[in-house]
């Protein structure tokens, strides 16, 4: 992700690269989570039959 030279005011640009970064690690992890969960409903399903 490229930030433009210009805006230096506020937060930064190391720490909002740390933030973004951070942000993709947490969605990455939710979607994970979201997709283990239905999984686990599936084989369960598939279990009982």
């Amino acid at each position: 992700m490229k930030w433009k030279p210009f805006e230096q005011r506020g937060v930064g640009i190391k720490r909002a690269t740390k933030l973004v970064e951070t942000a993709k690690k947490s969605i990455s992890i939710q979607i994970g989570l979201r997709f283990a969960k239905c999984e686990m409903d599936y084989l369960l399903g598939q279990y009982a039959l």
